[in-house]
């Protein structure tokens, strides 16, 4: 079902792919995405602050793992919960990470684990 307020989440997934379709997941969910396939691609310009973020994170990447260590410096915990959808073996324990969820991940747990996180409104600035 999706949410009645519009919720902003960034996400940064190497596979093109991938990241369309989660974007077409999230935004029939009420969600507004902004996709990149690295956190490099990010503007160094101000960004405003999202609800959450999604990374994708490669157990075995060098890339993945710098985009996790640059999304923690950019938008510290707890004001912005990161979820780390892992393609890997076992799920990411970073401070910082709120969930760690395992690819391929199920639409519906993706959803419950956003709204988990995106419960109490905006982050603050």
């Amino acid at each position: 079902m999706p949410s009645a307020t519009v919720r902003d989440v960034l996400l940064f997934e190497s596979c093109q792919d991938l990241r369309e379709v989660l974007c077409e997941v999230l935004s029939a969910r009420g969600y507004r995405v902004r996709a990149f396939p690295s956190v490099a691609h990010l503007s160094e310009s101000p960004t405003p602050a999202p609800q959450a973020i999604l990374v994708a994170v490669d157990s075995e990447a060098r890339s993945s793992r710098d985009d996790l260590s640059e999304v923690q410096r950019r938008w510290p915990a707890p004001r912005v919960p990161v979820l780390a959808l892992v393609n890997g073996h076992a799920p990411v324990e970073a401070a910082g990470v709120a969930l760690s969820l395992l690819k391929p991940v199920d639409e519906d747990r993706l959803c419950s684990a956003l709204e988990l996180c995106t419960r109490k409104g905006p982050a603050v600035p």
